[in-house]
């Protein structure tokens, strides 16, 4: 597991672990050291997190209200570090002892979708809007448990076409924050390498886009893809982690060139959840892949923070980030982008090597440009005893 997760703990903590429903005031019975389980400082580690809320679950004076935050505080802490079925085994005790807690339930329902478990997602999520029918997060969570459900049922279903298709998406010019000289060209750069190998690209030559204009082209692509062999998105431009003003930990979104974000309040309205790319590839047969070459630099203050994207990654499927979680990417001196440069380099060069030992190979030429600033980060969850490849 990433040891970059105990570094990103200590920026999160104000944000993950001081919105429980416990007061300060109420720890009379609570030890020192387990105080660590709720406090907002920001020096202590997952593992102090996790020790701290273990003590106070299995403190025989804790309060109802104690133990409960304190097994949703730990659920989060598992959760940064992917073991959702800790997580979600947490939220199973909470919701035991609090069953009408709709956050208990919303954040159950999150960590089922990343566990995969889009059935229970939508149940919880559900069950979410039942305890609080304005939750618009709950709503959103449900509308993607659906949609990933529909698009696991078109994998079974659509016939196969072997189409080959690539969406990309390449934004340049904000309006709102400072502009990005390079991912114009990579995308265009980046479309080329993939007509050439036999894909049908979408999105580019279209720059540039809007939020409407990308929600319009990702819904369009998630059609596609239900009669699709393989399924690639590209994304560069701003994008990264963002903590909502209703949420209490982040979620990743990329960045539309009309977003105007001066708070949280304004996210959920102005950027596009990431998660809404590895839907859009879900329905393909086979090779399933998106790479985001984003994290630019932290444009959006007070909105955001932290730099980076959090690892989030689905079954069955390659989610390629330009630079690890909690660091930035840089936008290179030349037309492209480091990351996008060795993308490039990889795909006209050896587009039919299997695809984790290109992938290695790019993640390394992008660190040699960089001198180890930057590292990208894969994330493989393709399980196939196909081998996996671009090109044929």
């Amino acid at each position: 597991m990433r040891n970059i997760y105990l570094a990103i703990a200590s920026v999160l903590a104000i944000v993950l672990f001081a919105a429980t429903a416990v007061g300060q005031s109420a720890w009379t019975t609570i030890p020192a050291q387990a105080k660590r389980c709720f406090s907002p400082e920001s020096n202590f580690s997952l593992d102090d997190r996790v020790a701290a809320c273990t003590e106070v679950i299995n403190l025989n004076n804790a309060t109802f209200v104690e133990r409960v935050d304190a097994l949703k505080t730990r659920a989060r802490c598992h959760a940064l570090r992917e073991r959702y079925d800790l997580a979600i085994a947490d939220l199973d005790r909470a919701i035991a002892l609090d069953p009408k807690h709709a956050s208990l339930h919303l954040d159950r329902a999150i960590y089922q979708t990343f566990a995969e478990n889009y059935g229970l997602a939508e149940a919880d999520a559900q069950r979410a809007l039942q305890l609080s029918p304005d939750n618009a997060r709950a709503k959103e969570v449900l509308a993607q448990a659906r949609a990933a459900k529909a698009a696991i049922a078109a994998q079974k279903i659509a016939p196969p076409q072997n189409a080959r298709i690539a969406l990309v998406i390449g934004n340049s010019r904000y309006l709102h924050a400072p502009p990005l000289p390079n991912p114009v060209h990579d995308a265009e750069d980046v479309a080329r390498e993939f007509a050439n190998i036999g894909y049908n690209v979408y999105g580019y030559p279209r720059t540039d886009f809007t939020r409407q204009q990308m929600t319009a082209v990702i819904g369009a692509f998630f059609d596609l893809a239900k009669s699709a062999e393989s399924a690639v998105v590209w994304y560069s431009g701003h994008g990264q982690e963002f903590v909502e003003v209703d949420g209490d930990f982040g979620r990743n979104y990329v960045v539309p060139v009309d977003a105007h974000i001066t708070s949280s309040k304004d996210i959920r309205g102005q950027a596009i959840p990431l998660s809404e790319l590895l839907l859009s590839v879900m329905p393909a047969k086979g090779l399933r892949m998106v790479l985001v070459d984003a994290c630019r630099s932290n444009d959006f203050d007070p909105a955001v923070p932290f730099p980076g994207f959090s690892r989030e990654g689905r079954l069955g499927m390659f989610v390629v980030y330009a630079t690890k979680p909690g660091t930035y990417a840089a936008d290179g001196e030349g037309r492209n982008s480091p990351f996008a440069a060795a993308f490039v380099a990889e795909l006209r060069a050896n587009p039919k090597d299997e695809l984790r030992a290109l992938l290695s190979r790019v993640v390394k030429r992008t660190s040699a440009a960089t001198r180890n600033q930057q590292i990208p980060d894969v994330v493989d969850r393709y399980e196939t005893l196909e081998r996996p490849v671009l090109a044929r």
